[in-house]
């Protein structure tokens, strides 16, 4: 029971890092998109 419970708490934490690093890859892209749609605008 307890090995369960901390294979499932590291489990957590690398699901936690993923979505992290997924949410800024999103922020980095959508400010790049942004930048590069009012670079075009101009």
């Amino acid at each position: 029971m307890l090995e369960n419970s901390q294979r499932f708490v590291a489990l957590a934490g690398i699901y936690k890092n993923c979505a992290a690093f997924l949410q800024l890859l999103l922020q980095i892209f959508t400010f790049d998109y942004v930048n590069i749609n009012m670079i075009n605008n101009k």
